[in-house]
C-alpha cells in the first residue's frame, strides 16, 4: 500500500497521503485491541469462532 501510495501521488498531495495512511493504520493499531476487549467482555470470547 504504501508503494502505491507512493506511484499515485506526488507532492504535497504524497504527504497527505501518507499522513492519512499512518492515521488510519495508527488508529485500528488502538482501537483493535480494545474493540476485541470490549466484545469478548460483553459477548464472550466464544463468538469469534462463529
Amino acid at each position: 500500500s504504501i508503494a502505491v501510495i507512493n506511484v499515485l501521488f506526488t507532492g504535497r498531495n504524497r504527504a497527505v497521503a501518507f499522513g492519512l495512511w499512518g492515521a488510519v493504520f495508527g488508529g485500528a493499531a488502538a482501537l483493535g485491541p480494545l474493540l476485541g476487549g470490549w466484545l469478548a467482555q460483553d459477548f464472550s470470547w466464544r463468538w469469534a469462532f462463529y
